[in-house]
């Protein structure tokens, strides 16, 4: 019920507010420096740090920076297994409702180095930031969410 629900969510947020540009997200190697906006930000970064769901070891943090174009997310990651699929995600809505399972509302893959991090930048629509949060691929085939942080300014 809670997917369905959500999946219904992200599909009116999506129709009312037009399509992600992730196409257009870029990903950045652990040592490079992050891609600057194009556009001047509407507000500082902000900095927010992840929260291993229970049995994780996951951690990081995510910079918010809000634009005139969207939210920039740049989340370093640690804990990550190397050679492990993985993905991090941008969802309207909070941490809480995603205890069932995870969404993928604005995914993005990441692939962690020899020493099990990642960094990765994404973009997303306005208002389409609840939370950040990193999955992981299961032995079943599906993601799990491995940590996950509220993003409130």
């Amino acid at each position: 019920m809670r997917k369905t629900y959500t999946a219904l969510v992200a599909a009116f947020l999506l129709t009312a507010c037009g399509s992600a540009p992730g196409s257009t997200a870029r990903t950045s190697s652990p040592r490079a420096s992050p891609p600057s906006p194009t556009a001047s930000p509407s507000s500082t970064a902000t900095i927010f740090t992840f929260v291993p769901e229970p049995g994780s070891t996951v951690t990081g943090t995510v910079q918010l920076a809000t634009t005139s174009t969207g939210v920039t997310l740049e989340a370093t990651v640690h804990g990550l297994t190397p050679g492990g699929n993985y993905i991090v995600d941008a969802d309207p809505l909070a941490c809480q409702f995603f205890a069932l399972g995870p969404s993928q509302s604005f995914a993005k893959p990441i692939a962690p180095d020899a020493g099990g991090s990642a960094m990765v930048t994404w973009v997303v629509p306005n208002g389409m930031a609840g939370n950040a949060n990193v999955q992981g691929l299961t032995a079943q085939g599906t993601y799990a969410v491995l940590a996950c942080v509220d993003l409130s300014t």
